[in-house]
């Protein structure tokens, strides 16, 4: 799910790691620079609870419709 678009991006694998070392299932990660929403999308992945904060509009509503989608998509794949 990785969109070079955004320019303050990076790839998943990078937040991905750090999670999945330094962080349990059901913890919360805060991100307070949310831009696209990536760390959201690692976050449902593994299973952690996560709170963005995004001060532009675009980026908040960019972030918000790649959480939805990808919620469909496990939503999905669960039900097969």
């Amino acid at each position: 799910v990785h969109n070079a678009n955004y320019h303050g991006n990076f790839i998943p694998q990078v937040p991905r790691q750090l999670y999945k070392r330094y962080t349990k299932k059901g913890d919360w990660i805060l991100d307070p620079f949310m831009g696209s929403g990536e760390v959201g999308v690692v976050c449902r992945d593994l299973n952690r609870k996560f709170i963005g904060v995004e001060i532009e509009k675009e980026y908040f509503d960019v972030a918000k419709k790649r959480l939805e989608q990808t919620r469909a998509e496990l939503n999905n794949s669960n039900n097969k």
